[in-house]
């Protein structure tokens, strides 16, 4: 009985060790297949079909906002001597631009440059004598060497100001001008904020690029599946350039300045890039 017990024993050990075996050998036969599979996705898969379309849109809007740049220049044979002229007329154009309400922090620095101003001359090497009788009534040239001379120091401070009331823009340019700036780098006409201008022109940009996809998938006999990339620019309008010229005529004149304000054009440009089959 105990010998039949033992033998029985035996036989289910060796099929278990059969069984065992077997399902490692599986096991290892589908890892490795796994990992050839993963090495290999996307490795054969077809190129992507894609159509590019784009779109433009724009929107209107008008300017609550203006920044005015302008720079004042002083030239001196010292650095301190400009740097006081400089003060000095900052300071009157600070004063009338208070006096118009603009606030001290509308008013912004934007660059202090110190440059020496040099001028060329020609200066004699050495003398010459020369006895023309002898020399047939002729003297040779004179020998002449030019050189760098330094002349004095140039100053310049650039300020930004901002105007947030259009109605006194005018008055902010004449009293630039009344205080002897040197020059009026621009005035930027702004929309304070943007966002819903911006978002009307991306969206008529949007409208026009799905349009153009539309019909290129039916001439081309396509479906759209999904998008594959979406890109947005714009476009904000160049500042207008008022020359010192035409602040001095102004002054001069009495005319007060004019600024008309129209409206701004916001232009939003996309590209979508969308997958076919």
């Amino acid at each position: 009985m105990n010998q039949d017990w033992t033998q029985e024993k035996k036989i289910a050990a060796r099929m278990f060790a059969v069984v065992a075996g077997a399902a490692t050998f599986l096991f290892i036969i589908l890892g490795v297949t796994n990992i050839y599979s993963v090495d290999y996705i996307g490795k054969n898969a077809p190129p992507q079909a894609t159509i590019s379309v784009s779109g433009q849109g724009k929107a209107f809007a008008t300017p609550d906002i203006a920044e005015v740049s302008f720079s004042i220049t002083a030239e001196s044979v010292a650095v301190p001597t400009a740097q006081e002229q400089v003060s000095k007329k900052l300071a009157t154009v600070r004063t009338s631009l208070t006096e118009l309400k603009i606030l001290p922090k509308d008013i912004r620095n934007e660059g202090y440059n110190i440059y020496p101003r040099y001028e060329y001359e020609r200066k004699i090497t050495a003398p010459v004598i020369c006895d023309a009788s002898s020399l047939g009534g002729a003297c040779p040239p004179v020998p002449v060497n030019t050189v760098r001379v330094l002349k004095g120091y140039e100053v310049t401070q650039s300020v930004v100001v901002k105007v947030r009331d259009l109605a006194i823009a005018g008055k902010v340019v004449d009293a630039l001008g009344a205080g002897g700036v040197t020059n009026v780098g621009g005035i930027n006409l702004m929309v304070e904020n943007p966002d819903n201008a911006r978002n009307e022109a991306r969206e008529e940009a949007i409208t026009k690029a799905k349009q153009q996809a539309r019909v290129l998938t039916e001439q081309l006999g396509v479906k759209l599946v999904r998008i594959i990339s979406f890109n947005e620019g714009g476009y904000y309008p160049v500042p207008m350039m008022y020359s010192k010229a035409e602040f001095d005529s102004a002054g001069v004149m009495g005319i007060p300045t004019d600024i008309p304000v129209g409206e701004n054009v916001i232009t939003a440009n996309v590209s979508i890039v969308y997958e076919i089959r």
